[in-house]
């Protein structure tokens, strides 16, 4: 999942401060009640740390039917590639479902790189489900990829 609508700049003037807006939070929220219906549970969600992410990821978390733990990490911030994502795949090895909040352009890389090629365009809230029977060059399949908006109209 790519983070929600942020602020163009924060307070700070850093980007790894800029926050969700309130219309970025709200469509999050509303988007959750789309993941209910679709059934997205994942058992745990990996977040960049910076704080438009860590602000989708808690939201997501709080509004899923079940609890899902929320972990920050390093390696999903701006940069993120398919070395780091096997290495969180392989930290959470235990987990039948996984979650990654990030950036673009670094998730529909990686997604694309996992289905064997193709562009994803992955725009603010938009969420990509991929199956994988190994995280590496063409080890999944895509399921479905939503954008926020069409996540909203769903909702209706």
């Amino acid at each position: 999942m790519r983070h929600g609508i942020a602020e163009d700049y924060s307070e700070s003037g850093l980007d790894y401060d800029r926050k969700l807006t309130n219309e970025g939070e709200d469509l999050i929220k509303g988007q959750t009640m789309v993941m209910n219906k679709l059934g997205v549970q994942p058992d745990q969600i990996v977040s960049s740390p910076y704080l438009r992410s860590a602000e989708t990821a808690s939201i997501v978390a709080k509004h899923l039917e079940h609890l899902v733990p929320v972990t920050h990490n390093e390696q999903v911030g701006c940069g993120f590639r398919l070395g780091e994502f096997q290495t969180i795949v392989e930290t959470y090895r235990q987990s039948r479902s996984l979650m990654i909040v990030g950036h673009n352009p670094d998730l529909p890389v990686i997604a694309s790189q996992l289905i064997g090629g193709g562009n994803i365009d992955l725009k603010k809230g938009g969420l990509i489900r991929i199956e994988m029977d190994f995280a590496d060059i063409g080890g999944g399949v895509l399921e479905w990829a939503f954008t926020a908006k069409a996540m909203l109209a769903f909702r209706e």
